[in-house]
């Protein structure tokens, strides 16, 4: 059997919050809204708030259909 090497990138070796809220806030001015900072972003994704409801909070819940 030859060797191999198993990995995982799911946020423990990478922190990926700046890539998620860099993709949030180009969506949303692409869409011509406004983005709320990331550390209220995320402080609601670590409440499990759903994107819905980010986009209410932030003034852009008309935005949802296409954002999403």
């Amino acid at each position: 059997m030859k060797p191999f090497l198993i990995f995982d990138l799911d946020g423990t070796l990478l922190d990926i919050r700046e890539k998620f809220f860099a993709l949030y806030v180009d969506c949303l001015r692409e869409l011509g809204g406004q983005p709320i900072s990331m550390e209220r972003y995320w402080k609601l994704k670590q409440k499990k708030t759903r994107e819905l409801d980010i986009l209410k909070i932030s003034g852009n819940e008309t935005l949802f259909d296409t954002y999403y």
